[in-house]
């Protein structure tokens, strides 16, 4: 009579706690390497816009600026799209790597610029927020990014838990500066509230 090999209900048990172990080891690693990833990508895209930026500038001589005290073009800080042509019309060009897809179906950019738009509107605050605008812009101590993505943990955080979430866990931001370099890390900032609206349809 020929012997018929099977496993016993003791060995898959333990096969089994052997294999949610070694997930359990290697999963940290696993999220930690797309986190650097993400970040990767998202600061190579940051860089773009920079050379985006200046080339635009150099079309457009006499421009606008951002601010008194920044070189850089204002319109397009305000109408990203504008820069399309200097990034080879790639629209993801204009967007986190981290951006969930409902945010990007919504809007022309995830990337928050740090630009304020027309007053078409005539609306008193306008001239206090470009007021701090340049306020911050001046601050030698503390430079104020041109363009940020706020990596989107804020789109578990919306909307009466926010609070909680800036004070556990502040967002993980990646930030492109006049000069043009790149800087990540977490801080205490505004939370991108708005990408957890546009997911919240």
């Amino acid at each position: 009579m020929r012997k018929i090999n099977a496993f016993t209900l003791t060995e898959v048990i333990i096969a089994i706690g052997i294999l949610v172990t070694l997930v359990a080891l290697l999963y940290p690693a696993l999220t930690s390497a797309k986190e650097k990833g993400i970040e990767a990508s998202c600061a190579s895209r940051l860089r773009q816009i920079r050379v985006a930026l200046m080339l635009y500038g150099e079309d457009y001589p006499g421009y606008k600026r951002v601010s008194p005290t920044v070189d850089v073009p204002w319109q397009p800080m305000w109408l990203c799209q504008v820069l399309l042509p200097y990034l080879g019309n790639d629209k993801m060009a204009l967007h986190c790597p981290a951006a969930p897809p409902c945010a990007v179906k919504y809007w022309e950019s995830t990337y928050e610029w740090s630009a304020l738009g027309l007053n078409t509107n005539g609306d008193p605050r306008y001239l206090k927020w470009q007021e701090e605008l340049d306020r911050r812009y001046e601050d030698a101590n503390h430079p104020y990014p041109l363009v940020k993505c706020v990596n989107h943990d804020e789109v578990f955080y919306y909307p009466s838990e926010r609070h909680l979430a800036q004070e556990f866990n502040p967002p993980f931001v990646i930030r492109l500066y006049e000069a043009g370099n790149v800087k990540a890390g977490r801080m205490q900032m505004g939370r991108g509230f708005l990408f957890a609206q546009a997911c919240a349809h």
